[in-house]
C-alpha cells in the first residue's frame, strides 16, 4: 500500500477478482450497497414522527404504536445470522435482489394495514429483508476494498444507513401530515422496487473465494468460482448449506476481541440513537408541544448533522492510526490498532444523552436538546464505523 505495508489480501491477477475492479465500479458498488442500507432504515423510521396519528387511527396508545418501530428491530436484527452463511455459498447478489425486491413489497403491505397485529407482522418482515443490506454491506466493502481502504470506505457505508435513519425522522411528520402516515410506508416501497431493478441489471457478484484452485488455469472460464457477472446465481464448488453453517456465529462469541467490540457498539447504538427515537414523539409533544413536524426536525437535523460531523474523522482517521502503529512495528499491522480511534465517540455518547436528559428535565430551549442529540450522534457515527472496520478484519 502506500506506506509501505504488505496489501491484504493479497490480490490475485484475476480480472474477475473485486479487488481488481476498476476504482470508478468499486465506488459505484459501494453506492448502490450503501443507498439500499440508507433505504432500509429509511422505510423502518419514517413513521417515527407520525406515532401520534398512527396510534390514533389504528385506535392504540402510543407506546403500542411504537411497537411498530420495534417489531422492525427485532427482526432485522437477529435474521443477519442466517444470511451470512447464505450469502457465503450463494453469494452477495441474489440476497440483494430479493431483499429489495421483498422490502417493497412489505413496506407497501404496511401502508395498506388496517390494524395493529397486521402492521406489526408486516414490520416484522420487512426487518428480515433489510437484513441483507444491513447485514451485509461490510462484507460486501471487504470485498472491494483493501485493509488499509476499509476504515474510509466503512466509515461511507456506515453513515449511508444511520443517515437513512436520521433523514427519515427528519421528513417523517411532513409525509404523514400532508399525504397520511400509510405513505410513510408507500414512499420507501416505490423506491426500494426502483432500486431493486437497478441493482438487478447494474451490480455484480462480489464475493471471491481465493481457497479454490482452477482446475482450468490456462483457461478463461471462471466459473468454479463465484462468477462477478450480474447474472451470477452459482453456488460456492465446494461449500455446502448446513446446519453448523449457522452456528457458526455465536461460535465467534466465545472471542473476547469480538464480543466487547459488539457489546460496545450495540451500547453506544441503543443509547445514542435509538433513546432518542422511541422516546421523541412523547417527550417532545409534553415538553415544547410539538406536533410530528417539530418532532421530525428536531430529532432528524441533530442526528444527520452528528453523522456526518462524526464520520469526518472516524474513517481516515481509524485508518491513519492503523498505517501508523503498522509502521512503528516494522509494517507489522494489528486490528486492534483501529480502537484508539473509538475514544472520541467514547466520550461524546453519554456527553450528549447527559445534555439532552438535563434540557427536558429542566425545560431548557429545543436548541439545547437539539444540541445534546447532535453530540450524542456523533459519538455513535465514530464507535460505529470504528467498530464495523476491525470486526471486519
Amino acid at each position: 500500500d502506500p506506506n509501505g505495508v504488505p496489501l491484504v489480501p493479497q490480490p490475485s491477477t484475476d480480472p474477475l477478482d473485486p479487488l481488481n475492479f476498476p476504482h470508478r465500479k468499486k465506488i459505484a458498488i459501494l453506492a448502490q450497497v450503501s443507498l439500499a442500507s440508507f433505504f432500509a432504515y429509511f422505510s423502518a423510521s419514517l413513521i417515527v414522527a407520525a406515532f401520534v396519528p398512527l396510534s390514533e387511527s389504528l385506535h392504540v396508545d402510543l407506546i403500542s404504536a411504537a411497537h411498530v418501530d420495534s417489531a422492525f428491530a427485532i427482526t432485522v436484527g437477529i435474521a443477519p445470522l442466517l444470511f451470512n452463511p447464505i450469502s457465503s455459498v450463494y453469494g452477495r447478489r441474489p440476497l440483494f435482489v430479493v431483499s429489495l425486491f421483498g422490502s417493497a413489497l412489505t413496506s407497501m403491505f404496511s401502508g395498506v394495514a388496517s390494524n395493529d397485529p397486521a402492521l406489526l407482522a408486516a414490520r416484522a418482515v420487512n426487518g428480515i429483508f433489510a437484513a441483507v443490506p444491513i447485514g451485509l454491506g461490510s462484507a460486501v466493502v471487504c470485498d472491494l476494498f483493501f485493509k488499509h481502504e476499509r476504515g474510509r470506505y466503512m466509515g461511507l457505508y456506515s453513515v449511508s444507513y444511520l443517515v437513512g435513519d436520521h433523514i427519515a425522522h427528519t421528513v417523517g411528520g411532513y409525509v404523514a401530515t400532508v399525504e397520511g402516515w400509510q405513505w410513510c410506508f408507500y414512499l420507501p416501497g416505490f423506491v426500494t422496487a426502483g432500486m431493486a431493478v437497478l441493482y438487478w441489471f447494474t451490480v455484480p457478484e462480489t464475493i471471491y473465494h481465493r481457497d479454490v484452485p482452477n482446475p482450468f488455469p490456462d483457461s478463461k472460464n471462471e466459473k468454479h468460482r463465484l462468477s462477478t457477472s450480474s447474472a451470477s446465481f452459482t453456488p460456492h464448488p465446494t461449500n455446502r448449506l448446513t446446519y453448523t453453517s449457522f452456528l457458526k456465529p455465536f461460535a465467534l462469541l466465545a472471542h473476547p476481541c469480538i464480543t466487547i467490540p459488539t457489546i460496545l457498539y450495540a451500547l453506544t447504538a441503543a443509547f445514542g440513537a435509538t433513546l432518542f427515537i422511541v422516546s421523541s414523539a412523547e417527550l417532545f409533544e409534553e415538553r415544547y408541544r410539538f406536533d410530528p413536524d417539530d418532532t421530525g426536525l428536531l430529532l432528524g437535523i441533530p442526528l444527520t448533522v452528528g453523522s456526518l460531523l462524526g464520520e469526518l474523522p472516524a474513517g481516515r482517521f481509524s485508518d491513519w492510526i492503523s498505517a501508523s502503529r503498522a509502521r512503528s512495528r516494522g509494517s507489522v499491522s494489528k486490528p486492534e490498532d483501529r480502537l484508539l480511534a473509538i475514544i472520541p465517540g467514547a466520550v461524546l455518547v453519554p456527553l450528549g444523552i447527559a445534555l439532552e436528559g438535563i434540557a427536558l428535565q429542566y425545560e431548557w430551549s429545543y436548541m439545547i436538546t437539539g444540541i445534546g442529540i447532535a453530540i450524542a450522534s456523533m459519538g455513535t457515527q465514530i464507535v460505529t464505523t470504528v467498530v464495523f472496520a476491525y470486526t471486519a478484519e
